[in-house]
């Protein structure tokens, strides 16, 4: 894993960081350029139209974070309208997660926002009830 995988993972639920890692070990290759998301940092992710969940609704807004964004390949040159090979590598993450049991939801399969960089934990009962935990006050 290059350093900015390593960094943005570290903001991450170590979950994440388990998957991340047997997808890299069974032949994935891609970077995590987004772990954890502050306030300035998401109302600019949807302000963009890269999201649609507002602060601090985001599983990318807790600490540590519920959810990475990634690019395939080696994050040196980005093809964002390369749909298959985002796809590639989200079915790579999603064997992972299902080789160590770890429930999760990938953004490419989504129907009605397909945010193909997008993957979560999909198991966390305090999100699924609507509350929110772990945030912090940090200024990005």
């Amino acid at each position: 894993m290059n350093d900015r995988t390593i960094k943005n993972l570290n903001e991450c639920d170590a979950r994440l960081t388990a998957i991340a890692q047997r997808a890299e070990a069974n032949g994935a290759k891609f970077v995590v350029i987004c772990g954890k998301r502050g306030k300035i940092d998401q109302d600019d992710a949807v302000r963009r139209g890269a999201s649609k969940t507002p602060f601090p609704r985001s599983r990318h807004n807790p600490t540590p974070s519920r959810a990475f964004d990634f690019v395939p390949g080696d994050g040196k040159t980005i093809d964002w309208n390369n749909a298959p090979a985002f796809a590639a590598v989200g079915a790579s993450l999603k064997a992972a997660a299902a080789e160590l049991g770890i429930a999760v939801e990938y953004g490419g399969d989504w129907k009605s926002f397909r945010d193909y960089p997008h993957f979560q934990l999909s198991d966390d009962e305090k999100w699924l009830n609507g509350q929110t935990c772990g945030l912090d006050d940090e200024p990005r």
